[in-house]
């Protein structure tokens, strides 16, 4: 999969995934999760709770948010956020290839995007779930865990990423200064 990726991954296709992830997370950021937080009485939503939430906190939301705030968190938000987590995911994976045309990079590395797009689909199914009255307290405390492990994951990817290419571009100038 790795040779596959590398061979996929440009400065373009990086710039133009990241793009797409942006607009969407622009989208839920100041269009649908305002709104859904108006509906729920101006509580946090589920996807904005990188700690978790306990089973009270989960009820307490369930019991705020409005008829017209389930209907639009599951027909607007949660589509956005079906296809935010896989772009977000191919986004660190060719940006990781991309530098790892210059640097090595562990394979593993690799896997860091998509555990965090895996926990983010898992969370959201979770969210479904308790949307759909199905909101037993094991559904709420294992969407809380998606939660958090999506969070970790994705804060370490972003990280990550994030020194790697502060590295390669520190070895880009100073390589360039030498020549």
């Amino acid at each position: 999969m790795k040779t596959f990726v590398e061979r996929y991954s440009s400065g373009k296709s990086v710039l133009v995934v990241l793009t797409f992830a942006m607009v969407i997370y622009a989208v839920m950021m100041f269009v649908t999760l305002p709104t859904l937080s108006h509906e729920m009485d101006g509580l946090f939503v589920f996807d904005m709770r990188p700690m978790g939430y306990s089973v009270e906190e989960g009820y307490e939301i369930l019991e705020n948010i409005s008829d017209f705030g389930v209907s639009y968190y599951r027909g607007v938000q949660l589509p956005l956020d079906f296809v935010y987590p896989a772009l977000l995911a191919l986004f660190g994976v060719l940006a990781f290839a991309y530098f790892g045309k210059r640097i090595r990079i562990p394979s593993l590395i690799y896997m860091l995007p998509l555990i965090a797009g895996i926990f983010d689909y898992l969370e959201n199914i979770g969210i479904y779930i308790m949307l759909s009255d199905l909101n037993s307290p094991s559904v709420v405390k294992m969407s809380s865990v998606f939660s958090i492990i999506k969070s970790m994951s994705t804060t370490i990817f972003i990280t990550i990423l994030l020194v790697v290419s502060v590295y390669v571009a520190s070895k880009t100038v100073y390589e360039k200064m030498r020549s």
